[in-house]
Formats: C-alpha cells, sequence, structure tokens
C-alpha cells in the first residue's frame, strides 16, 4: 500500500473526539455526577460545565438545556455507557450516578488511533441508535445509511456539496433521513456540515438537523468506502438487528430471512426490476469471526491500529450473587451459576416473592421496559427466549442491572442487580435463596377484597 493511502488519527485529528471523550470521562470519573430520575441522562448543571470543556461545543448553550441538546454529550453518554467504560450505580435513596469500570483503565492504555476506534465500533456494534436521534423519522437511518456512504465514497474530498441545490435532491433526501445522525458522525471527522436555519424553523423537533452545506473530508471519503461495503451497519449494528426480528446476533454475519431490512431489500429489488426476488439471505462480505477493526488497518501505519478493547470472554464458570429488588424495602439475594439460564432465574425469583408463575413475563438486559434487549418467556409471540440465555454468556459485570417484568397486565417490575460473580467456587447446582428483606407482597390485592 502507497503510504500516500496511510490514514492519520491522533487526539485531534480528523477531529477531537479521542481529545473530547477523555476529558469527558474524566470530569465523570472525578466529579460527582447525579442522573436525572425519569431519563437517568447527566444532569443540567454537569452538562453545562462540560459543554464549556469541549473543543467541539454548543455555542448557544444555556443552563435550561437537557442532554439531548448537547449532540456530541449525548453521543459520549451512550458510547460510554455501551462500551461499558462507565455504568450507572444506585446511590443514596433512588438517584444513579456514573462511575468507571475496570474497562475504562484498559480503555486509557489504548494509543490514539485504537480509542478512535473503539469509540467508532462501540457506535456501530452496541450503541442503539433510536436513542441518538429521539425524531420521530428516526427508522429511516436503516434504509439509507449505506446509500449516503456510497456516495460520500465517491465524492472529490473538501469540496462543499450545496445540500439544497437542484442537482443534490436525492442526497438532500437521503441527509434529511439520517436527520440527527448526519451531525453525530461529522463529529467522527467524515464530513463537516452547517446547520440550514431556516429549514430548522419549521422543523417537527427541536432536536432535528438539517443540513445547509455538507464537505466529505479525505478521511470520510477513504472511511465512507469501508462503511458502506464490508461494513454496513445493518449487518453490524446489535440493536438494529434485534429491533428486526433477528435472535442471531453475530454482528457482521448474514441477516437473517426475516430480519425486516432484509425483507425490504428484496422490496426494493423488485420494484426497481420488475421482477419477483427470491428470499435469499444477505450477506456481508466478511470472514466469520472477523473483527471490526480489520477492515481499517491496513489504512494506518504498522503497530498502529493493531488492537481495541478485547471483548469480554463469557464468564461460564463459577456463582453470579443477583439482589432482586421490588422496592427499597422488600428484595431477595439468590445465587445462579453461570450454568444456569434466565429461565431458572425465574422461577427462583418467582419462588423468592412467593408468586403463582402464572403469567408471561421478560428480562430487559439494558434495564428499560419493553426495549429490543430482551429475553422473553417461551409462551410469548417472539423471542429470543430465557432457554437460551445461559448467564454465563451473557456478558455480565459486576453492577449490571437487569429488569425483571412479570405479569404484562399488573406489569410487577423487579430490578436484578449483579452484585458479585465468584468465578473460583464451586459451581452450586440449583438456584438458591439467601437472604430475604420485607415481607412477599400479595400477588392478586383483589382477592383480599
Amino acid at each position: 500500500m502507497s503510504t500516500q493511502s496511510i490514514l492519520r488519527v491522533s487526539e485531534s485529528a480528523p477531529t477531537p473526539i479521542v481529545r473530547d471523550f477523555r476529558i469527558f470521562t474524566e470530569f465523570l470519573s472525578n466529579n460527582r455526577v447525579v442522573l436525572t430520575p425519569k431519563n437517568q441522562h447527566l444532569a443540567k448543571a454537569a452538562l453545562h460545565q462540560l459543554n464549556k470543556l469541549m473543543a467541539t461545543y454548543v455555542t448557544e448553550d444555556n443552563l435550561n438545556f437537557n442532554q439531548l441538546s448537547y449532540p456530541l454529550l449525548n453521543l459520549f453518554y451512550h458510547l460510554a455507557l455501551a462500551g461499558k467504560l462507565l455504568r450507572k450505580v444506585q446511590a443514596k435513596g433512588n438517584q444513579y450516578e456514573l462511575q468507571p469500570t475496570e474497562r475504562y483503565s484498559r480503555y486509557q492504555d489504548l494509543n490514539s488511533v485504537e480509542k478512535y476506534f473503539f469509540l467508532l465500533e462501540t457506535l456501530w456494534i452496541q450503541v442503539d441508535w433510536n436513542e441518538l436521534n429521539s425524531t420521530y423519522r428516526r427508522n429511516n437511518v436503516w434504509l439509507n445509511i449505506g446509500n449516503v456512504f456510497k456516495f460520500v465514497s465517491e465524492q472529490v474530498p473538501n469540496k462543499v456539496i450545496e445540500v439544497d441545490s437542484a442537482q443534490n435532491e436525492i442526497f438532500k433526501h437521503l441527509l434529511d433521513s439520517l436527520n440527527r445522525h448526519v451531525l453525530t458522525l461529522s463529529f467522527f471527522g467524515l464530513w463537516e456540515v452547517t446547520k440550514d436555519e431556516e429549514a430548522m424553523s419549521v422543523l417537527y423537533s427541536k432536536y432535528d438537523f438539517r443540513a445547509a452545506t455538507f464537505t466529505p473530508s479525505e478521511f470520510g471519503v477513504v472511511m465512507a468506502t469501508i462503511l458502506t461495503t464490508v461494513r454496513n451497519l445493518p449487518f453490524w449494528n446489535v440493536p438494529m438487528r434485534r429491533e428486526y426480528g433477528e435472535d442471531n446476533l453475530i454482528q457482521g454475519e448474514s441477516l437473517s430471512r426475516h430480519n425486516k431490512y432484509s425483507l425490504i431489500q428484496d422490496i426494493i429489488k423488485e420494484v426497481k426490476t420488475g421482477k419477483k426476488t427470491k428470499k435469499y439471505k444477505l450477506v456481508e462480505s466478511v470472514l466469520i469471526g472477523e473483527k471490526f477493526i480489520q477492515a481499517f488497518s491496513g489504512f494506518f501505519a504498522p503497530g498502529e491500529l493493531e488492537t481495541t478493547l478485547i471483548r469480554e470472554q463469557p464468564k461460564t464458570d463459577g456463582n453470579y450473587t443477583f439482589k432482586v429488588s421490588l422496592n427499597k424495602s422488600t428484595w431477595r439475594r439468590i445465587v445462579l451459576s453461570g450454568k444456569h439460564t434466565l429461565e431458572d432465574m425465574h422461577m427462583i425469583i418467582q419462588e423468592a416473592f412467593e408468586f403463582n408463575n402464572d403469567h408471561l413475563y421478560s428480562f430487559f438486559m439494558d434495564g428499560k421496559a419493553w426495549s429490543y434487549n430482551s429475553f422473553k418467556c417461551t409462551f410469548d409471540e417472539q423471542g429470543p427466549y430465557v432457554t437460551e440465555a445461559i448467564i454465563g454468556e451473557l456478558g455480565l459485570e459486576s453492577g449490571d442491572e437487569i429488569l425483571y417484568l412479570f405479569d404484562y397486565g399488573d406489569q410487577w417490575e423487579f430490578k436484578v442487580l449483579l452484585e458479585h460473580i465468584d468465578e473460583g467456587e464451586l459451581r452450586v447446582l440449583k438456584p438458591l435463596i439467601t437472604a430475604r428483606h420485607g415481607e412477599s407482597p400479595e400477588q392478586y390485592h383483589f382477592w383480599d377484597e
């Protein structure tokens, strides 16, 4: 490969995202920042302080702005949590705050190139893009992002594109469909955008984004070539694949024929060709097990991009201790082995709280009711199911909190906190209840009437 094709990344180039993320995480590691009670977002005062520290900042900042008003800080919040560099920890009362994990110290040991690609990889694989963009048209990104990158890969670097010009109507439609993600991706140095103030004054949401000009960078043109081919987002993003109905979540590999993105692509082909298409799997051009960074490593000097944070190997041995809380004064402590499933956890929780095990239930792995990151009981219409969820293969770490929701009508919600993992202990053969606090509630209150 010629030296002209080698890319360069530092703390401040192609954008200061590595530098700004370092300051963001240092601030949250060194200061007690309580999260908002409703969304568990960063508090307004902390956001206002952080914004002033960023090289890329919101200029029209005020003390009443919430987290969604700061696109860069909102991105960093999701990257830090999805990348498991920070975690939510319950503090006094029902308040939560962010604390660094062991992985954060390992992230700090990476060089600037590896830090950049860890952030990009986390965005591409782990972050739920719907949470980054709260606007009503947010789902269109999956259909159009590949076409945006294809367009960028064919452009002259550093040439300004007037988005609203007549010759760029198709591109304008594509950018509009990405909405705020156009701005989010600019933070990675793929392009520069300016805001269309007139268009944004009449938009549905104050969080919408419309571009007036769009300028691909040299770095972005090269990256777009890869991101539109062997790193196509619908194949790699785990939350998106869950949302589109997939149980098999091996990033980069072929999409299930049940995946909605795959079905929509079949429909598009039929419209374009006028012929009925066979429902084949869509296959990403990667080797099975290929790491995300492998597609980019050849564009850097030897040794610059050798690793990102190696994903934790599943812990299948030892015992997992959970605190299952219905409220502050009513909780149970249970122990399961890494070989047990979430169905086993359901059964021991039912026993611990003296319920009748007579309704549907789900485990929401991100702690958010009705999210796509869930495992359902086997009587539910669609999986993935609890019988497939082996505790030791879920990538759980101490401090992780799951939401167990039982009875979709009455909606009993239990917080399931992983207190610690004891890898050296003799594995328990059956789930145990090791502590009880508070009386079990009446499952059916109307029976007392």
